[in-house]
This record gives structure tokens, sequence and C-alpha cells, in this order.
């Protein structure tokens, strides 16, 4: 049997968990942080093989969360998606300059948000098939 991917949901708003949790269950392991800190110790303790980041958190925000697990070896080459409902392209910009893979906006459809991180996922366990460890 496939192992499963794991995927870590970072964000402060219980609705959004609930709604990528209950989206992502079924075909991933799916982990939880609800803070920016939460969230780096988790990623560098398990090394999940995606992270779904939501960028306004209280604390921290996502921008800083990405930028912070840049800067740890465990951790710098964990694909981050930022998950959001900034929806300028300057936000996305900034997103995608900290090394983000994709930037989708909370209003998405599920369907949407859905193929995104399973194509994600797809080019991550194709890449490992070619390059194993």
């Amino acid at each position: 049997m496939e192992q499963q991917n794991t995927i870590l949901v970072v964000d402060d708003e219980v609705t959004c968990i609930t709604f990528l949790v209950h989206l992502l269950q079924d075909e991933f392991t799916v982990l939880v942080a609800k803070d920016g800190q939460d969230a780096i110790n988790m990623a560098v303790k398990h090394l999940p093989d995606l992270i779904l980041l939501d960028v306004d958190m209280p604390n921290m925000t996502g921008y800083e969360v990405l930028a912070q697990l840049k800067t740890f070896k465990e951790s710098e080459t964990i694909p981050a998606i930022f998950i959001t409902s900034r929806d300028k392209p300057s936000d996305e910009e900034d997103g995608l300059r900290l090394g983000a893979v994709d930037y989708i906006n909370k209003s998405c459809g599920m369907e949407i948000i859905r193929m995104r991180i399973r194509n994600q996922l797809y080019l991550i366990n194709k890449l490992k098939m070619q390059h194993p460890v």
C-alpha cells in the first residue's frame, strides 16, 4: 500500500481549518497548526510533503512563517501553497517571491483547491521517484 502524503494546514480560523481538513482527510494525512510558531515547530518535526498556509494570522503572518521555514535545513525545501482571502496581485507576488509554489484565493471552489493540491503533490512525488534519498 502506498503511503499517503502529509499536508500541514496552517490557519487561525476554525472554519477554514474544518473546510480544508474535510476536503483533504480522505486522501491525505492532515496535520493542523493554528499559529505561525506552532506551524514552524510542526513542519520541522514532521516534515510534511506540503504546507497550506494562510497569510493573515495573529502574531506572525504566513509570509513570516514561510521566510523562517526557509532558514532551517530541515524545512527549507518543503513546498508551501498560500491559501488566503487576499486577492491583490501584489500579495500573490509577495508570496511567490518568498518561495511559495502556488497562491490560491479562498473564494476558489472546492474542486479547484483540491486539483491544485493534487497537481503539486503529483509533481513532488514524481521528483521523489526520480531522485530517491
